[in-house]
């Protein structure tokens, strides 16, 4: 299958994640792509206001991976601007996940997927897989790895 992870990295954080991501579904035979999101000014959040650079076509994909942090309790502003810019997700497998500082899902991990899986329902996504890291926990590592494999198996 041919999958895009789209991703939206102020830090490089969640494009580290993206990346280990990427490598476990090659692992399994995918040809995976990572693109970026790039807004022209990452201090701007009102996603009605980002200007993207870049904006990934999704026509060549079959399944797709968004992934962005979370900020200020929300999606990214950048990965609004995207979702908000893209037709549609219908007949995508879509995965989704996030990575936050918070030391407990439901501090802004859990409301970030929830409205990212809205939207992607929203546009005919289906929904095959979510994640959440939390970058300052001690088991981040043991978490992303356990998070790539699951979101592996969903494709």
């Amino acid at each position: 299958m041919n999958i895009g992870i789209i991703v939206h990295s102020q830090t490089g954080n969640t494009l580290s994640v993206a990346e280990i991501v990427s490598q476990k579904l090659q692992n399994r035979g995918h040809s995976v792509t990572i693109e970026s999101i790039v807004p022209s000014d990452e201090r701007e959040i009102d996603p009605t206001k980002i200007q993207l650079d870049r904006i990934p076509d999704l026509i060549p994909y079959e399944g797709v991976i968004l992934a962005c942090p979370v900020r200020g309790f929300n999606v990214s502003g950048a990965m609004l601007a995207y979702l908000n810019a893209i037709p549609s997700l219908e007949n995508k497998k879509t995965a989704l996940f996030v990575t936050h500082l918070f030391p407990f899902a439901w501090m802004g991990g859990i409301p970030t997927i929830n409205r990212m899986k809205s939207i992607c329902q929203e546009k005919k996504g289906n929904i095959v897989g979510t994640g959440i890291i939390n970058w300052k926990g001690s088991n981040r590592e043991r978490n992303i790895e356990q998070m790539a494999i699951k979101l592996s198996d969903s494709f």
